[in-house]
């Protein structure tokens, strides 16, 4: 954290030049032609010394697409400088709209965020002056994950990286590494809305009102990532089949994938060369097919299984495990089949 010092930011935003009777500086800039109003203003110390370098940024609140989660707050840096050697400063340039100002001491011991400023590019339309504590900053700490579940594509190494989180009043941003956490040092004090944003299949969620305190951490709740439903989910994994001789049983196992919205498995029994014979559906992790059969049959049979989702999209298939009856050289009463085609990778 920042040494505790404190600076006044104060913020005026007009389009004509207002000056005190005692000859001190103005609290508004220049017109320009066409309209477009300036910010300008004076920081300062606790003490009320004015303050010269101390960093001053403009940022504009973009207007949101309905229905775009991840433009609910969004704001882009639009105008930037630095206060004078008599703490005074302008921001040109700025045209019509909603704006949040940013002011950071020049040692960085001090930032502050002002409250939505409204700029208008009409000549007579000025807005109310604007005071910023400037205190030392905060953090915001929190952990985001796709609890397990893969994207469109292998997620064994990717795990919970590569998540973006941005702090949309400000717009900054940093990108989470596999163990999902992410970490902003130096907030201004004052309440934002945090963005989580995946490209490999989730949909953007945020969290509001995540409010910073001076000198402290915020630590935000666990986010959890929740899958696009109309993409397939992941496959089943390490698929296997017991046969018992005895009672002509085959029983199939798999281990279920990690995923929320997990309704449950399909297995599908194909005849060779390529007939689907059957499809069977359970909750569970292994199914049991009674085949009814006597060791003199001749039977070809192959088994895959898929997870099915909430929104009944299938995954990729698991398997195939294949049967062939009689087991000629096969002794002993349970037979057991391992996945063939290993190499197959489902979604």
């Amino acid at each position: 954290m920042r040494n505790n010092v404190r600076y006044f930011l104060c913020i005026a935003v007009s389009t004509c030049i207002f000056c005190s009777s005692d000859g001190n500086m103005p609290i508004a800039g220049p017109s320009f032609e066409g309209g477009n109003p300036v910010a300008s203003g004076i920081v300062h110390d606790i003490a009320g010394k004015p303050v010269a370098n101390a960093s001053v940024v403009a940022h504009k609140i973009l207007n949101r697409l309905a229905g775009d989660t991840l433009d609910i707050v969004r704001t882009t840096i639009t105008a930037k400088t630095w206060s004078k050697s008599d703490g005074s400063f302008t921001l040109y340039d700025l045209h019509a709209g909603r704006y949040y100002l940013e002011g950071v001491a020049p040692d960085s011991s001090g930032y502050a965020r002002s409250s939505i400023v409204l700029v208008s590019g009409n000549d007579s339309t000025g807005s109310d002056l604007d005071t910023l504590v400037l205190r030392t900053p905060g953090s915001i700490h929190g952990v985001v994950t796709r609890s397990g579940i893969s994207g469109t594509s292998s997620n064994a190494l990717l795990r919970d990286g590569f998540i973006e989180v941005v702090v949309g009043e400000i717009n900054r941003s940093v990108t989470t590494g596999p163990d999902g956490t992410y970490l902003f040092d130096d907030i201004a004090q004052g309440d934002y809305t945090l963005v989580f944003y995946a490209d490999d299949g989730f949909f953007t969620t945020y969290r509001e009102s995540i409010t910073v305190i001076s000198d402290r951490i915020t630590v935000v709740d666990t986010v959890r990532l929740q899958r696009i439903p109309w993409l397939a989910p992941p496959k089943p994994l390490n698929l296997t089949l017991q046969y018992d001789t005895i009672s002509s049983v085959a029983t199939l196992n798999w281990r279920a994938p990690a995923i929320i919205d997990l309704l449950g498995f399909e297995i599908e029994r194909i005849r060779a060369p390529m007939t689907s014979d059957t499809i069977f559906a359970t909750t569970d992790s292994f199914f049991v097919d009674s085949l009814n059969v006597s060791p003199q049959d001749s039977v070809h049979l192959l088994y895959v299984v898929r997870s099915v989702n909430q929104a009944f999209m299938r995954s990729a298939n698991e398997g195939p495990v294949e049967l062939v009856l009689p087991l000629c050289g096969c002794g002993g009463r349970f037979i057991i089949v391992r996945t063939i085609f290993h190499h197959i990778q489902g979604g």
